[in-house]
């Protein structure tokens, strides 16, 4: 959610909404291309983060797909001459977290416990009770 956080962010910074962080961040293309790409970003970045609090099966190839998805854009931007102190870059950062955590043993154990059920409680509804015969 982070990641999709800050590439709206970078989005409102594009369409020039709200000023720019640091030094103003370029796109191959233009602004508008920025903002479009930048929202194609914060959608992977947010369905990714929605798939985790949901527990769905899919959340570790979104993820990752996220977080390609999330360091390229930004790379693109730095290629195009935008300083790595532009606030556009910091996506990129989220994305590495983001691959640091996929990969992770604990990560996997915690998924698997919590798509097998075996990590919540479950409720019992009792019967009301019998009725004596007169």
């Amino acid at each position: 959610m982070a990641g999709g956080l800050l590439c709206t962010i970078v989005v409102l910074q594009f369409a020039h909404v709200i000023p720019w962080a640091g030094d103003e961040a370029t796109y191959i293309g233009g602004r508008w291309t920025g903002v479009v790409i930048y929202v194609a970003a914060a959608g992977f970045f947010f369905a990714a983060g929605y798939a985790w609090l949901t527990v769905k099966p899919w959340a570790s190839m979104i993820t990752i797909l996220a977080a390609i998805i999330g360091f390229f854009v930004p790379f693109i931007s730095h290629m195009d001459g935008t300083d790595p102190r532009s606030s556009a870059i910091w996506p990129l950062v989220v994305a590495v977290l983001m691959l640091i955590m996929v990969f992770k043993p604990s990560t996997n154990r915690a998924m698997a416990l919590a798509m097998s059920g075996q990590g919540t409680e479950k409720f019992v509804k009792k019967a009301p009770p019998a009725k004596p015969m007169s």
